[in-house]
């Protein structure tokens, strides 16, 4: 009987399909500069205990998006002939 109540207790627990991702995984998915500055001002509302980590999150993937751009060969960026 306590199992069958604790498997009643989980199903209602778990989190519906349709919510958005967590915030950390939105920002480890983070497509652009613009929406990772969206993504740091909602880690400014969090709790403050979870914010450094959330932080550091948003600086490894600041620094993956800046560099992505710059590790592609000028070649690339030049106008055709």
């Amino acid at each position: 009987l306590a199992t069958h109540k604790r498997l009643e207790e989980l199903e209602k627990s778990k989190v519906p399909a349709n919510e958005p991702p967590s915030l950390m995984v939105q920002i480890q998915n983070a497509p652009d500069i613009t929406t990772l500055d969206a993504l740091e001002i909602d880690v400014a509302a969090r709790d403050p205990q979870i914010q450094s980590r959330l932080m550091d999150f948003v600086k490894k993937r600041r620094f993956e998006l800046e560099n992505a751009a710059s590790n592609e060969p000028d070649y690339l960026l030049e106008e055709p002939f």
